[in-house]
């Protein structure tokens, strides 16, 4: 399904699915102007990704080989078919800092490794592997990009773009800002009826108070439309952004409730101890990929009470607890 988000300039949405996956959706946004296309994001390589996708496209007169990429971040679902585009010859972009992860531990990197120190289960990081969409669909190969930072400005057409650092879902996500419309392409930065998973990155200090610092800086941008990666987008950027800074503030006062309450948890029973908006199911009838997700939740959140000196992280028989 396409949908014409606006006339000036001309912006599309193409809804790419994301089968069973709780993100539901991808809006891939189309920008037009004097028969050039910027494409931004791409979906899973699977097949219902591509029809969605490559079939939208066609549907406003562009092939693959037509068009330009932006990657908004790594993420397997805003990337999973980068490489159909680079094979074409595409320009695609993409920031330096997340080109410079997916490249040196993308494809590689052994979660194993990061989890059971939190402590993690063996046999359900094993269980939930199998299933984990950032496992299973990751790609095959890296693609070649144009690397961007923060300011870096090109045009499509008539359009200006200027990209936008917000580390913190990423360690490189990058939003893009069109300023003569006051325009801003959110990607997974802010979403405005889910809170964005942030998460443990290695060589990131402080995932979360990076995010924290972002928000304060997109929430500085004049924004008359502001679009995100999934579903919708109902109600004021401004006011979405106080709501997920409040919610991280009630995040971190409960982590650090249950460390004074109950000292030397894992990050695994601490994230078992969270509450977490599940439909009614405990901890123990979570899918696996949910409680991957929600221990990262956990460590971020966990990793920023350290450094504001109200917790600490000791090593104990090669796992990491949390006191007081």
């Amino acid at each position: 399904m396409i949908r014409r988000i606006s006339s000036e300039p001309d912006i599309y949405c193409i809804d790419v699915p994301l089968p069973d996956n709780p993100l539901r959706n991808l809006n891939c946004y189309v920008v037009c102007s004097r028969g050039e296309c910027l494409v931004i994001d791409t979906g899973f390589p699977l097949p219902e990704c591509s029809q969605a996708l490559f079939g939208g496209l066609r549907e406003l007169g562009f092939e693959p080989s037509d068009v330009m990429l932006f990657l908004t971040h790594q993420h397997n679902d805003h990337t999973g078919l980068a490489g159909v585009f680079a094979d074409h010859g595409c320009t695609v972009y993409m920031s330096e800092t997340d080109y410079s992860h997916l490249t040196r531990y993308g494809y590689s990197m052994h979660w194993a490794e990061a989890f059971l120190p939190e402590g993690f289960p063996p046999e359900e990081l094993e269980r939930q592997a199998k299933q984990n969409h950032a496992i299973i669909y990751r790609a095959e190969k890296i693609y070649p990009v144009t690397q961007v930072r923060d300011g870096f400005t090109f045009s499509v057409g008539d359009v200006k773009f200027q990209s936008v650092a917000v580390p913190g879902h990423t360690p490189g996500h990058t939003c893009l800002y069109i300023p003569s419309g006051e325009i801003m392409f959110l990607g997974d930065h802010v979403l405005f009826d889910i809170t964005p998973n942030i998460a443990f990155w290695p060589g990131v200090k402080d995932s979360l108070r990076d995010y924290l610092h972002s928000l304060d800086k997109i929430a500085a941008y004049p924004m008359k439309l502001a679009l995100p990666a999934h579903r919708g987008c109902d109600g004021s950027v401004y006011e979405r952004i106080h709501s997920i800074k409040a919610h991280h503030s009630a995040r971190l006062k409960e982590a650090a409730d249950i460390v004074f309450r109950e000292p030397n948890l894992t990050a695994y029973e601490i994230a078992a101890r969270m509450k977490w908006k599940m439909r009614g199911k405990n901890w123990s009838e979570f899918p696996g990929h949910q409680k991957w997700f929600a221990v990262w939740e956990a460590v971020a959140h966990l990793t920023y009470l350290i450094g504001e000196g109200m917790i600490e992280k000791k090593e104990i028989s090669g796992v990491f607890r949390y006191t007081k």
